[in-house]
Protein backbone atom coordinates (compact mmCIF):
# COMPACT_ATOMS: atom_id res chain seq x y z
CA UNK A 1 0.00 0.00 0.00
CA UNK A 2 2.28 2.94 1.11
CA UNK A 3 4.45 1.49 -2.27
CA UNK A 4 1.86 2.41 -4.29
CA UNK A 5 1.24 5.60 -2.97
CA UNK A 6 5.00 6.69 -3.65
CA UNK A 7 4.27 7.80 -7.32
CA UNK A 8 1.87 9.93 -5.75
CA UNK A 9 3.78 12.15 -3.28
CA UNK A 10 7.19 12.49 -6.01
CA UNK A 11 5.54 15.92 -7.08
CA UNK A 12 4.79 17.16 -3.60
CA UNK A 13 8.78 15.97 -2.61
CA UNK A 14 9.91 18.55 -5.75
CA UNK A 15 7.13 20.92 -4.89
CA UNK A 16 8.39 21.28 -1.05
CA UNK A 17 12.14 22.14 -1.56
CA UNK A 18 11.02 25.05 -4.22
CA UNK A 19 8.64 26.26 -1.96
CA UNK A 20 11.25 26.44 1.26
CA UNK A 21 13.84 28.32 -1.09
CA UNK A 22 11.02 30.87 -2.35
CA UNK A 23 10.13 31.15 1.77
CA UNK A 24 14.16 31.50 2.50
CA UNK A 25 14.37 34.40 -0.18
CA UNK A 26 11.19 36.64 0.95
CA UNK A 27 12.53 35.66 4.65
CA UNK A 28 15.87 37.32 3.65
CA UNK A 29 14.35 39.94 1.56
CA UNK A 30 12.00 41.03 4.50
CA UNK A 31 15.09 41.02 6.88
CA UNK A 32 16.83 43.52 4.36
CA UNK A 33 13.94 45.91 4.31
CA UNK A 34 13.46 46.06 8.04
CA UNK A 35 16.94 46.75 8.59
CA UNK A 36 17.02 49.18 5.48
CA UNK A 37 14.19 50.98 7.06
CA UNK A 38 15.67 50.88 11.02
CA UNK A 39 18.69 52.40 9.49
CA UNK A 40 16.82 55.27 7.62
CA UNK A 41 14.77 55.59 10.99
CA UNK A 42 18.16 56.20 12.53
CA UNK A 43 19.72 58.22 10.49
CA UNK A 44 17.11 60.31 10.58
CA UNK A 45 16.44 61.17 13.60
CA UNK A 46 19.94 61.00 14.96
CA UNK A 47 21.89 61.71 12.17
CA UNK A 48 24.28 64.51 12.02
CA UNK A 49 23.52 67.15 8.29
CA UNK A 50 26.39 66.66 6.12
CA UNK A 51 27.37 68.69 2.81
CA UNK A 52 24.99 67.31 0.18
CA UNK A 53 26.13 63.69 -1.09
CA UNK A 54 26.09 64.29 -5.30
CA UNK A 55 22.47 62.56 -5.57
CA UNK A 56 20.87 64.70 -2.63
CA UNK A 57 22.71 68.04 -4.20
CA UNK A 58 20.81 67.17 -7.41
CA UNK A 59 17.51 66.53 -5.88
CA UNK A 60 17.55 69.20 -3.29
CA UNK A 61 17.24 67.15 -0.31
CA UNK A 62 18.49 67.52 3.07
CA UNK A 63 21.41 64.93 3.51
CA UNK A 64 22.24 63.62 6.93
CA UNK A 65 24.46 60.67 7.75
CA UNK A 66 26.29 58.95 10.16
CA UNK A 67 29.55 57.55 9.95
CA UNK A 68 29.72 55.01 13.03
CA UNK A 69 25.80 53.32 11.01
CA UNK A 70 27.48 53.47 7.13
CA UNK A 71 28.82 55.59 4.67
CA UNK A 72 25.59 56.34 3.14
CA UNK A 73 22.90 58.99 4.08
CA UNK A 74 19.28 58.72 5.27
CA UNK A 75 18.57 59.24 1.21
CA UNK A 76 20.80 56.64 -0.32
CA UNK A 77 19.70 54.07 2.14
CA UNK A 78 16.14 54.63 1.77
CA UNK A 79 16.02 54.71 -2.19
CA UNK A 80 18.62 51.41 -2.11
CA UNK A 81 21.88 53.56 -3.41
CA UNK A 82 24.80 51.35 -3.41
CA UNK A 83 27.25 54.38 -3.72
CA UNK A 84 26.87 57.39 -1.54
CA UNK A 85 29.47 59.74 -1.50
CA UNK A 86 27.99 61.72 1.79
CA UNK A 87 31.69 61.05 3.08
CA UNK A 88 34.01 61.44 -0.11
CA UNK A 89 34.35 59.13 -2.97
CA UNK A 90 35.48 55.59 -1.88
CA UNK A 91 38.93 54.13 -3.00
CA UNK A 92 37.85 52.07 -4.92
CA UNK A 93 35.16 54.22 -6.59
CA UNK A 94 38.00 56.85 -6.82
CA UNK A 95 40.11 53.91 -8.48
CA UNK A 96 37.60 52.62 -10.90
CA UNK A 97 37.25 55.91 -12.01
CA UNK A 98 40.80 56.59 -13.03
CA UNK A 99 41.00 52.96 -14.57
CA UNK A 100 37.95 54.10 -16.81
CA UNK A 101 39.78 57.40 -17.49
CA UNK A 102 43.23 55.36 -18.47
CA UNK A 103 41.29 53.61 -20.64
CA UNK A 104 39.21 56.39 -22.89
CA UNK A 105 42.68 57.94 -22.94
CA UNK A 106 44.35 54.99 -24.31
CA UNK A 107 41.19 54.79 -27.09
CA UNK A 108 41.93 58.38 -27.63
CA UNK A 109 45.28 58.62 -28.18
CA UNK A 110 45.06 55.17 -30.64
CA UNK A 111 42.19 57.13 -32.43
CA UNK A 112 44.32 60.51 -32.97
CA UNK A 113 47.13 58.03 -34.18
CA UNK A 114 45.05 56.23 -36.69
CA UNK A 115 43.54 59.73 -37.73
CA UNK A 116 47.22 61.26 -38.10
CA UNK A 117 47.98 58.11 -40.25
CA UNK A 118 44.62 58.23 -42.29
CA UNK A 119 45.64 62.12 -42.90
CA UNK A 120 49.05 61.47 -44.30
CA UNK A 121 47.89 58.22 -46.93
CA UNK A 122 45.33 61.18 -48.05
CA UNK A 123 47.94 63.37 -48.47
CA UNK A 124 50.41 60.95 -50.17
CA UNK A 125 47.45 59.41 -52.47
CA UNK A 126 46.38 63.16 -53.67
CA UNK A 127 50.12 63.86 -54.42
CA UNK A 128 50.16 60.87 -56.38
CA UNK A 129 47.13 61.63 -58.13
CA UNK A 130 48.26 64.88 -58.89
CA UNK A 131 51.55 63.47 -60.03
CA UNK A 132 49.90 61.53 -62.30
CA UNK A 133 47.51 63.57 -64.25
CA UNK A 134 50.63 66.24 -64.73
CA UNK A 135 52.58 63.28 -66.58
CA UNK A 136 48.81 62.23 -68.58
CA UNK A 137 48.72 65.89 -69.46
CA UNK A 138 52.44 66.11 -70.58
CA UNK A 139 52.37 63.11 -72.66
CA UNK A 140 48.67 64.37 -74.11
CA UNK A 141 50.88 67.77 -75.03
CA UNK A 142 53.87 66.18 -76.47
CA UNK A 143 51.82 63.68 -78.51
CA UNK A 144 49.45 66.32 -80.12
CA UNK A 145 52.56 68.64 -81.02
CA UNK A 146 54.44 65.54 -82.36
CA UNK A 147 51.31 65.33 -84.64
CA UNK A 148 50.96 68.90 -85.68
CA UNK A 149 54.74 68.58 -86.54
CA UNK A 150 54.05 65.32 -88.97
CA UNK A 151 51.16 67.20 -90.33
CA UNK A 152 53.59 70.14 -90.98
CA UNK A 153 56.16 68.28 -92.20
CA UNK A 154 53.44 66.51 -94.47
CA UNK A 155 52.56 69.75 -95.94
CA UNK A 156 55.64 70.90 -96.33
CA UNK A 157 56.24 67.84 -98.72
CA UNK A 158 53.40 67.95 -100.61
CA UNK A 159 52.08 65.22 -99.26
CA UNK A 160 48.87 66.80 -97.65
CA UNK A 161 46.88 65.02 -100.19
CA UNK A 162 43.59 65.73 -98.39
CA UNK A 163 43.24 69.15 -96.76
CA UNK A 164 39.43 70.11 -96.70
CA UNK A 165 38.77 66.42 -96.38
CA UNK A 166 40.07 65.13 -93.17
CA UNK A 167 37.15 62.43 -92.33
CA UNK A 168 37.17 59.83 -95.25
CA UNK A 169 34.20 56.99 -95.08
CA UNK A 170 34.49 53.12 -95.09
CA UNK A 171 35.00 52.33 -98.70
CA UNK A 172 36.51 55.74 -100.05
CA UNK A 173 40.06 55.12 -98.92
CA UNK A 174 41.99 56.20 -101.32
CA UNK A 175 44.75 53.34 -101.39
CA UNK A 176 41.72 51.07 -102.96
CA UNK A 177 42.56 53.46 -106.28
CA UNK A 178 45.20 52.12 -108.60
CA UNK A 179 45.65 55.03 -110.58
CA UNK A 180 46.29 56.81 -106.73
CA UNK A 181 48.70 54.13 -105.87
CA UNK A 182 50.48 54.43 -108.87
CA UNK A 183 50.92 58.19 -108.55
CA UNK A 184 52.48 57.39 -105.12
CA UNK A 185 54.79 55.02 -107.30
CA UNK A 186 53.42 51.77 -105.95
CA UNK A 187 54.76 48.70 -107.83
CA UNK A 188 51.95 47.74 -109.66
CA UNK A 189 53.65 44.16 -110.93
CA UNK A 190 51.62 42.14 -108.93
CA UNK A 191 48.22 43.64 -110.35
CA UNK A 192 46.28 42.19 -113.28
CA UNK A 193 47.40 43.49 -116.81
CA UNK A 194 44.39 44.09 -117.63
CA UNK A 195 44.00 46.87 -114.58
CA UNK A 196 47.40 47.92 -115.74
CA UNK A 197 46.88 48.77 -118.65
CA UNK A 198 43.93 50.68 -117.47
CA UNK A 199 45.58 52.85 -115.26
CA UNK A 200 48.28 53.42 -117.85
CA UNK A 201 52.39 53.27 -117.93
CA UNK A 202 53.70 54.00 -114.87
CA UNK A 203 56.46 56.91 -114.07
CA UNK A 204 59.80 55.49 -114.24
Amino acid sequence: MGTACIPDLLPVLFIIPKLASSANRSSVSDRKDRERGHLFWFLSRFGVDMPSCSRCEKRKLRCVADARRGNRCAECVKDRQIHCDVFGVPVPEVERMVREEEELRQKVEKASRELGEAASRFTRLQQQQDKLREEHRLRLEAGNTRLREMAAQDHAEGLDLFPDDPFIEPGDEPWGDLAFLAQLGVDLGSIDRTTREAVGPQNS
